[in-house]
């Protein structure tokens, strides 16, 4: 588990957790932090930690290198109230 928030991840960090600081979760996600995070791990342990998962990290890439990163007119704040339940 790292705490510097994100960094560049590679195949290899599949299935680690990345932690952010609170101040740097505050600045990626000002309004809400998406899914159930909030609920799940900041209650209960205080920590932000998101887990590097293969699908995400092959979208992030494929973004990378499709787009520069004024076209990624991406909604996160619609992102940010989509929930697995």
């Amino acid at each position: 588990m790292e705490g510097k928030g994100l960094e560049v991840h590679t195949f290899a960090d599949i299935g680690k957790y990345t932690i952010f600081p609170l101040e740097h979760m505050k600045k990626i996600f000002p309004r809400k932090v998406f899914g159930t995070i909030e609920e799940d791990d900041y209650v209960k342990n205080e920590t932000y930690g998101i887990m590097c998962r293969e699908e995400g990290l092959r979208l992030t890439n494929e973004l990378h290198r499709l787009t520069v990163p004024g076209e990624r007119n991406i909604p996160y704040g619609e992102l940010a109230l989509w929930s697995n339940s």
